[in-house]
């Protein structure tokens, strides 16, 4: 796999200046990173190892900032451009040559792209004397078609590339698949007219050796004016949602939290102490729990959907500034769970002072020691697996069982939704709003004992002897 990235930054931004804050354009923030160390970021998570950046305004600022990034662990080669004020991008390109051996990957320092994208990029053969570049034909989707570079693909072969193409198919995403045939293109037309990217292509093109990648859904965006980061903040926030996103974090919980860990990302917070946060607030729900005034038990209410809210924002965050990190998630976990059982002692305590009989008494302690036998088994097992979220315990799939297991697990999968946190959570808010604190304290009992079994049956010998791989049988 190719493992090497030329990127172009000589480009001086004027069209980003008035949100820059006096920074060369790579430099600008986005979601609280700097467009190139997201790009950079970005490119080894995909394998790339090497980079060579090719500067021209402010090269000294930017070569600083970059190097001033202890996240970006590649080896980073510097290229200056000395004509990056009176010659186009291809020069910037041709740069590079003497710093590349062999294939490599050319990136814009502000073009985002989704890590999958670029990886399946780098695993696509090219052929000795090919280029390929990656192409978005969602053509209805694209941000500011007017600035788009325009293309004509022809089943996979490009016929045609310009801003001003009365007729196209695709979008230039300014991600190349390069073999060093590019710099003999750039070099001719360096000599023939302004020397632009497009130009080389074109003329590679015109020898039917320009092939395109099409990255289908993918998210990408270019980031060359305030309107465009905008957008491209948008679009990093969209890309947040989970397809295992229950109907309540879909339709309600994201709407905010995206936005606001979008604001977040602008300060110093942390995903740890967003997490902190969060059972800071658990408790004081807890406390709210264990009130008999309804005032209080609807504020309590209140806070749980907020902390479901909420509940995203430590990982939202983490993801948009690449703070991902398995401490993270053993926080947030160990936070959130903690959360759980502050609310459920909290709710204990309330329905024993309206209902004081040793009933209440022995349901709020099962409830409390299922819920922490639960989390017991649970912890166990994610750790044993070397993962950090609850979310890596998942049911086994039912094929692998005997019938009768497989029809428990059938239950399991119906009754999984209604533990989610954010299902769960809402439901707890309009049952506080309706004065209904037994019925949420019956929930949690149900809730609390449904889950400690339902963990400890999937965990027990019987269940992972049927889940464990079928012994190889020697040949003779």
């Amino acid at each position: 796999m190719i493992e090497t990235a030329v990127i172009l930054a000589a480009g001086n931004g004027s069209r980003l200046r008035g949100v820059s804050a006096g920074l060369p354009k790579p430099l600008v923030p986005l979601a609280g990173v700097p467009i190139i160390v997201r790009v950079m970021r970005a490119a080894q998570e995909a394998g790339i190892r090497k980079f060579v950046v090719v500067t021209g305004f402010q090269a000294e600022k930017l070569r600083a900032a970059i190097e001033n990034q202890p996240a970006i662990t590649a080896s980073v080669t510097w290229v200056h451009n000395p004509e990056f004020k009176t010659r186009s991008n291809g020069t910037s390109a041709l740069a590079a040559e003497k710093a590349v051996d062999g294939p490599f990957v050319l990136l814009m320092a502000d073009h985002i792209f989704e890590v999958a994208t670029l990886r399946r990029l780098l695993r696509t053969p090219v052929g000795l004397n090919e280029v390929i570049l990656a192409i978005d034909r969602k053509i209805d989707r694209v941000f500011d078609l007017d600035d788009a570079t325009k293309v004509v693909d022809d089943n996979g072969r490009l016929r045609a590339i310009g801003k001003q193409l009365p007729d196209f198919n695709a979008i230039d995403t300014g991600m190349f698949l390069c073999t060093p045939e590019l710099f003999d293109a750039l070099r001719a037309v360096r000599d023939e007219s302004d020397g632009s990217l497009s130009d080389a292509i074109r003329r590679i093109a015109a020898e039917d050796r320009m092939r395109t990648f099409d990255i289908g859904d993918a998210l990408w965006q270019d980031v060359d004016t305030p309107e465009m980061r905008r957008e491209a903040e948008r679009r990093l926030g969209d890309a947040l949602r989970k397809p295992t996103d229950g109907p309540v974090s879909r339709l309600i919980n994201r709407r905010i939290s995206i936005p606001l860990s979008l604001l977040l990302t602008r300060t110093r917070v942390t995903p740890n102490q967003i997490s902190v946060f969060n059972l800071l607030l658990a408790a004081c729900g807890g406390l709210l729990f264990a009130s008999t005034s309804y005032p209080v038990l609807a504020l309590g209410g209140i806070l749980l959907q907020v902390g479901s809210i909420l509940d995203g924002c430590d990982g939202e965050v983490a993801r948009l500034k690449f703070q991902q990190s398995k401490n993270g998630q053993w926080m947030d976990t160990v936070t959130d769970n903690i959360s759980y059982v502050a609310l459920l002692v909290g709710l204990a305590i309330g329905q024993y002072r309206r209902e004081p009989t040793s009933m209440t008494l022995w349901l709020g302690f099962l409830a409390i020691a299922a819920i922490l036998t639960g989390l017991f088994v649970v912890y166990q097992r994610i750790h044993a697996m070397g993962k950090g979220s609850l979310l890596d315990f998942k049911i086994p799939d039912r094929s692998r069982v005997d019938p009768t297991t497989a029809r428990i697990f059938w239950i399991y999968e119906q009754l999984l939704p209604l533990i989610r946190r954010d299902i769960f959570a809402f439901g707890c808010c309009l049952l506080a709003l309706a004065n209904l604190p037994s019925a949420i304290f019956s929930l949690w009992v149900l809730g609390s004992v449904g889950f400690m079994f339902g963990v400890i049956h999937i965990t027990s010998p019987h269940v992972q002897r049927q889940l464990a791989p079928a012994p190889a049988i020697a040949k003779d």
